[in-house]
């Protein structure tokens, strides 16, 4: 339990830095474009990601308009599927406004996202000028995961108040396998409006209105992954390539982090039947992700060096290890607006949930869960 646990809150780290057998490289790889195309490209081709994993944040928070009353509680194990569309699935290097990252091919200027085809690829050279000269420093080989849907579970416990009001509660402690780490919570609020309305509070059906906020992080220890194999013997030069750094930078340090902030405002209607309660409702959806890359990642560089110990330069214009620090950083956020629709099935202590929601120009998606408690 506690693997799939880590493997889905986890999902959007995995498969940006496991797309491939040398996944943890992409990244790495990117960063030889500098600062500037390296998070061009890393905001295009992670965004989507981020995202479906906002949206799969913000959703399964409900599965009825009407709260619980006093005393009765329930808890849930929902499981969102957030599902891209093809629009989410490429980008077109060409549009990103690049200096130092262009195709390879002009077929390559279509380039697969995380969620794009692992099957196909687009290959990047990242170039640099030096005396008229255009030296290719490195090629990216960029592949998608060929996810095609990202799954979430949000374990989530519901409690009954006063005055029609309901508080939700999911909460994750803080998990630490093979350098992943991760941590979530949420809180939900549920509240009877019709209750407040003249002659809509006597009709035969619950209407309230649901807000809730989740906040996720997640990181991946990188280790000694990216560490060149000739370390201990290479020279380490500048950005620039025209002098020497000397001690050469730590690349034992590098580090992923994700962290997710997803909040929800919902207006629900619902029809509770013997067995079956039918719901739906309006949705403002909001999601906000910084994605970061923290630490010295080794890149090349031009040797620029006229000179080396007041000897003329045998590798002048040559091609040299290099380091930079905290290359990228993406920032995803979106609001989006949706409509949703569901059923519950409830079986004495048990229940049965299903929900979609479609948000036009977003994620659309399905929920399925399965509750325990006392129910109303």
């Amino acid at each position: 339990m506690k693997k799939i646990l880590t493997n889905t809150f986890l999902g959007a780290s995995i498969a940006l830095i496991s797309t491939n057998l040398n996944g943890q490289e992409i990244f790495s790889k990117i960063a030889n474009g500098g600062k500037n195309d390296a998070n061009k490209v890393a905001s295009a081709y992670a965004g989507p990601l981020l995202g479906a994993l906002g949206n799969n944040l913000n959703n399964g928070w409900y599965s009825t308009a009407d709260p619980l009353k006093l005393g009765r509680f329930k808890f849930e194990l929902n499981v969102p599927l957030t599902f891209p569309d093809a629009s989410q699935k490429t980008f077109n290097v060409n549009d990103l406004g690049l200096e130092n990252i262009v195709p390879a091919e002009p077929k390559d200027a279509t380039s697969p996202t995380a969620f794009g085809s692992h099957s196909s690829s687009a290959n990047l050279n990242v170039v640099k000028k030096f005396n008229g000269q255009t030296t290719t420093l490195t090629t990216i080989e960029l592949k998608g995961s060929s996810l095609p849907v990202l799954p979430m579970i949000n374990p989530q416990l519901s409690v009954g108040l006063v005055f029609g009001t309901e508080l939700m509660f999911r909460y994750l402690p803080s998990i630490d396998i093979k350098g992943f780490k991760t941590k979530y919570w949420g809180l939900g609020v549920k509240h009877d409006i019709k209750q407040w309305i003249p002659v809509i509070k006597q009709l035969p059906f619950s209407l309230s209105f649901i807000g809730a906020y989740s906040h996720m992080e997640a990181s991946y220890d990188f280790g000694n992954k990216l560490i060149p194999v000739d370390y201990a013997t290479s020279q380490f030069l500048n950005l620039d390539g025209n002098a020497l750094v000397d001690p050469k930078p730590n690349l034992a340090n590098q580090k992923l982090t994700l962290t997710t902030n997803a909040w929800n405002a919902n207006l629900i209607i619902s029809k509770k039947l013997p067995i079956v309660t039918v719901f739906g409702g309006l949705r403002l959806l909001g999601t906000k992700s910084t994605l970061s890359f923290d630490g010295y990642f080794p890149i090349n560089t031009i040797d620029t060096r006229p000179t080396v110990d007041q000897l003329p330069n045998a590798n002048l214009g040559k091609t040299a290890n290099a380091a930079i620090e905290n290359p990228m950083k993406v920032e995803y956020n979106k609001t989006s607006f949706g409509i949703n629709a569901g059923t519950r099935i409830k079986l004495g202590f048990v229940s049965i949930l299903v929900d979609g929601t479609f948000v036009p120009g977003g994620f659309s998606s399905i929920t399925s869960g399965i509750g325990f408690g006392f129910f109303n």
